[in-house]
C-alpha cells in the first residue's frame, strides 16, 4: 500500500492520501539501453547512463539468453551523499564484473527501480546483451626480416595462452 503525505493548504497540517496500490511503478522507468563488453582477463564490463528518475538499477546475468536469470548486483543511481540536482553529476554508470570462465558466454539484463517508503517498484527489464570472456593479448616486442622468406617475431610471455 502507498500513501502519500502532503502539505495541505486549507487545513494547515500535513495529510495523507487514500492508501493506494499499484504493483509497479506510478510513473513508468524505461529499461536503460547497455553494453556489455570483454575487458580485461576474465572479465565482462557493463555500461550504461543513469536516468534521474530512478534510484538504482540492479543487474541479472544468465548462462543463457532465455535465462533463468539471477540478481548479481543492485548499484544505486547515486549515493545518499550525493548532491543529486547539481548539474555536474556523472550518469555514466558500469559495473565489471571479475573471476569469469575463460571462453563462456555471459548474458545481463538490466532493470531500474525507484523506492518509495521502504518498498522498491521495479521499471521495465531490458533486452539481454551479452559477452564472451577472453584473454589478454600478447603484445609484439619485435618483427624483422632477415633473409628472404623468413619473418621472426618476437612477443611477450602471456601465462593464460
Amino acid at each position: 500500500m502507498i500513501e502519500a503525505e502532503y502539505w495541505d493548504e486549507e487545513s494547515n497540517d500535513w495529510e495523507l492520501t487514500e492508501p493506494a496500490y499499484t504493483g509497479k511503478c506510478i510513473t513508468e522507468l524505461p529499461a536503460p539501453s547497455f553494453s556489455a563488453t570483454a575487458g580485461n582477463s576474465h572479465s565482462i564490463t557493463l555500461k550504461w547512463k543513469a536516468s534521474l528518475d530512478c534510484d538504482g538499477y540492479q543487474i541479472y546475468q544468465s548462462k543463457s539468453p532465455n535465462g533463468p536469470y539471477s540478481l548479481l548486483k543492485t548499484i544505486k543511481t547515486y549515493n545518499d551523499d550525493d548532491i543529486w540536482w547539481d548539474d555536474d553529476y556523472d550518469l555514466n554508470k558500469s559495473y565489471t564484473i571479475k573471476n569469469l570462465t575463460l571462453g563462456k558466454t555471459y548474458y545481463y539484463k538490466i532493470q531500474p527501480y525507484i523506492t518509495f517508503w521502504g518498498n522498491n517498484f521495479d521499471g521495465n527489464l531490458s533486452g539481454y546483451r551479452s559477452a564472451q570472456v577472453t584473454i589478454n593479448g600478447t603484445k609484439v616486442k619485435s618483427a624483422s626480416s632477415n633473409k628472404v622468406k623468413t619473418n621472426t617475431i618476437t612477443w611477450a610471455k602471456n601465462n593464460e595462452a
